[in-house]
């Protein structure tokens, strides 16, 4: 049984690959899935997989690194006591204010003592992203997006804790047990996050898509469109990948795709001949 599913599984990816190359520019292939509802749902699920795997993956390689690096940082700070009580943070047994540079140009500052609101800027050099944790407030500066955030701690919950509790805090929550129960609920998370903006920018562009070939006379359904979308979104999706690794980071999914549509509609094929 197992050596009969191997062919079956080599067929099925061979299958889906060239429906993964002919789905780029092929638009006569493209209009002849109109009615093939079912290859189309496959095809697409695969594709959400893939793009899951490729957007972790990278995650859960550096994931055991990080945890090696942030328990060896909690090890290395200094004693201290950190209490929030009503809205105010005070930390003792820690000289204020208490500077913690990263080797990945993070700055942590910590300064609960200081009369006037102390302030993040006055603790980065240029090129430097940090977190301050002041009295009243966090404050986080990100320098590759140049953007800052404040969050205030009145309204969030009492608690105390000090090195000892933060080390064994550390530990507890990157247990093999925990990692993989993260690994689990992160892959399940993307791949949903994933699955549903697709579509959704996929079912817009083509409710527009449908308008147009309305107005236009084409004969073409809302059921169709939806198949042969299913197979159109790869180009899309590729081209946000190419943006991304140039550091453009405004999405074109679901621009990329409405014009996709748009020009496979209203292109011309006489040559066609429709799945069943």
């Amino acid at each position: 049984m197992g050596t009969g599913l191997i062919p079956v599984l080599v067929r099925y990816n061979m299958r889906w690959l060239d429906c993964f190359y002919k789905s780029l520019y092929n638009f006569s292939w493209l209009k002849s899935q109109r009615n093939n509802r079912r290859d189309a749902w496959k095809y697409f699920f695969l594709l959400m997989i893939i793009l899951t795997l490729v957007a972790v993956v990278p995650v859960f390689v550096g994931l055991p690194k990080a945890i090696g690096e942030l328990k060896t940082k909690a090890k290395d700070l200094p004693e201290f006591k950190a209490t929030l009580n009503a809205g105010t943070l005070a930390v003792t047994e820690l000289k204020q204010p208490f500077v913690f540079k990263d080797d990945e140009n993070f700055v942590i500052v910590i300064d609960t003592e200081s009369a006037a609101a102390p302030s993040l800027n006055n603790f980065l050099a240029e090129g430097q992203s940090g977190i301050l944790f002041s009295k009243e407030k966090v404050e986080l500066f990100d320098n590759a997006s140049g953007q800052s955030k404040e969050q205030s701690l009145k309204g969030m919950p009492n608690f105390a804790m000090g090195k000892t509790e933060l080390v064994n805090n550390v530990d507890k929550y990157t247990g093999v047990k925990f990692l993989i129960i993260f690994d689990v609920v992160f892959l399940l998370v993307i791949f949903a996050v994933n699955f549903f903006t697709k579509l959704i920018g996929l079912l817009i562009a083509l409710l527009i898509v449908l308008l147009a070939v309305k107005i236009a006379g084409k004969e073409w359904k809302f059921d169709e469109l939806f198949n042969v979308g299913l197979y159109a979104v790869t180009l899309p999706i590729l081209l946000g990948f190419a943006l991304n690794l140039i550091g453009f980071t405004i999405s074109v999914y679901f621009l990329a795709v409405l014009a996709f549509l748009l020009a496979l509609v209203f292109t011309k094929d006489d040559s066609i001949v429709i799945a069943s």
